[in-house]
């Protein structure tokens, strides 16, 4: 600022020469942006428009009735919908990549007298000020029970009790998830991994 007030006079003399060499300086810097970045920026809207595609599409199928879906739900089975509340379930089998900052739904069905157990362990933080925690969640949560995130091996459990168990679950920074489920049981029933994209 001070620049412009030292040279004001020469500025008010030559005002087209100075907002031309300013557009001219903008328009380099938007250039060397959109080159530098174009490429990310294509990734990822792209990756984007795929995920809001299959949401519709799971919500569409959900929306249709649980006669599509197979039937009744048998009594004694753990179920992972594909979408939840908060949308698609990060439990749900076909859910494999997710978007930094979307928020997402951590949904399951517990059968009477089942107990779900979640350890979900994440991408440590590259920089000292990033947060330590690989994601967020609501704490409105609906049946689950969470331990505080563990900032030494960057985990965190999760427990729900039978009936259903909902909350918005909402990635940090890119990398990867691994989910590992134990449905009842002290040994892991099944694992998955999610990546994380910006």
């Amino acid at each position: 600022m001070s620049l412009v007030q030292t040279n004001w006079n020469v500025i008010s003399a030559n005002i087209w020469l100075f907002l031309s060499w300013t557009v001219a300086v903008g328009a380099a810097v938007w250039a060397a942006i959109h080159f530098l970045y174009r490429h990310r920026i294509e990734q990822d809207g792209a990756e984007i428009q795929r995920l809001q595609s299959r949401l519709s599409d799971l919500k569409a199928d959900q929306a249709a009735g649980p006669a599509l879906a197979g039937g009744p739900v048998q009594a004694d089975v753990y179920v992972y919908p594909d979408a939840g509340d908060n949308g698609l379930n990060i439990l749900g089998h076909s859910v494999t990549d997710i978007v930094v900052g979307q928020t997402y739904s951590m949904a399951a069905t517990i059968p009477a007298g089942g107990r779900l157990k979640l350890q979900m362990s994440g991408t440590p933080p590259r920089f000292l000020e990033e947060m330590p925690g690989g994601w967020h969640f609501n704490v409105s949560m609906r049946n689950w029970q969470a331990n505080l995130y563990d900032q030494t091996d960057h985990t965190q459990w999760f427990t729900a009790r039978s009936g259903e168990a909902e909350l918005a679950f909402i990635p940090a920074r890119p990398g990867k998830i691994v989910v590992t489920v134990f449905e009842g049981s002290h040994e892991a029933s099944w694992e998955k991994t999610l990546k994380v994209v910006a």
